[in-house]
């Protein structure tokens, strides 16, 4: 049994680790479509500075790509490594520098941007169509069928990284962790799954030792049935398992705080000279259960302890480990 966990472990964190590189690396594409985009919106404010008439459509294409970026890089900046929020910080800051300067080309030399300009698809354009941005309002005037467009100053860069602390309901994280409980007496496992946001989420969770006894008959601690002494043979069988959920709370920083319950069951088994198995009704329990204990995450990387507890009779300490899709 031991092997077989061992193996499941093993594929588990394999798994794990071909999502996380393909969550960096989708969001290194994604960075590489801002910066060229970026650029292109930086080589048209130097043509609408020197004058220069810009073509609607090409505008309009480009503010599509930028509509669909947005929402790709607003839900994965939770995800972003240093190296890629570093990244995602530079670009913006050479865009938001290049479009809040007020001279004109005669005055300071053209910007440099990091990679050639990027043929952008043509879409249709409707002369009734207005357009607007974030980045600044487009105006377009009509003469004999032409259309000109006028770039204006940003205010808000749309596309800014949104940090941790940033009030985003929709934004939900899912995790998944392999679960181990410990007792005295036996040792379980299993998983929980976690659906976060930025202050609370909930969870649900299975964990089990994977043993199944049915007892004979019921004794105490004390080794008496039915008021009669029985012989034990010395064998021991404990059974354990536990199903819940329950919700997650955030306290500060990566730290949470869960609590649920449900249902669990907790047996000791004896078995005496005649090869019968008694159950030790003090030291086993069935019914409501109930968890507590707090979840830390950070990145990918999310890690759990607490404590479950089966109609307060029993205690099993609970760790678990995972990644945060």
């Amino acid at each position: 049994m031991q092997n077989k966990l061992s193996y499941i472990l093993i594929a588990v964190s394999l798994f794990f680790g071909t999502v996380a590189y393909g969550q960096g690396s989708r969001l290194d594409r994604a960075l590489d479509s801002y910066e060229t985009i970026c650029d292109r919106c930086i080589l048209l404010r130097e043509r609408s500075l020197r004058g220069e008439q810009i073509a609607p459509e090409e505008l309009t294409s480009l503010l599509e790509q930028v509509s669909q970026l947005r929402s790709t890089l607003q839900r994965g900046s939770r995800n972003m490594s240093p190296a890629q929020k570093d990244r995602f910080e530079r670009i913006r800051r050479r865009y938001t520098v290049a479009f809040g300067g007020t001279g004109t080309p005669s005055d300071r030399p053209a910007l440099k941007v990091a990679r050639p300009e990027m043929e952008l698809p043509k879409v249709e354009w409707r002369p009734d169509l207005r357009l607007s941005s974030g980045n600044g309002e487009i105006l377009r005037s009509a003469q004999n069928d032409n259309y000109s467009i006028s770039l204006g100053s940003p205010q808000n860069d749309n596309l800014s990284y949104h940090p941790e602390g940033a009030k985003r309901p929709k934004d939900l994280s899912a995790g998944l962790l392999i679960l181990g409980g410990w007792s005295p007496e036996t040792f379980s496992y299993g998983g929980i799954i976690t659906l976060t946001g930025d202050k609370w989420g909930l969870y649900i969770k299975g964990r089990s030792n994977f043993k199944a006894m049915k007892a004979d008959y019921s004794c105490s601690s004390d080794g008496t049935a039915d008021g009669h002494i029985i012989w034990t043979s010395g064998n021991e069988c404990y059974t354990g398992m536990a199903l819940g959920a329950g919700g997650i709370f955030r306290i500060s920083g990566p730290l949470s705080l869960y609590a649920g319950s449900g249902y669990g069951s907790t047996k000791t088994l004896w078995e005496d000279a005649a090869g019968k198995w008694a159950e030790v009704a003090d030291y086993s329990a069935q019914g409501p259960c109930s968890d507590a204990g707090i979840i830390f995450n950070k990145g990918h990387f999310t890690a759990s302890a607490g404590v479950s507890t089966v109609s307060l009779k029993t205690a099993t300490v609970e760790f678990g480990v995972g990644i945060r899709f």
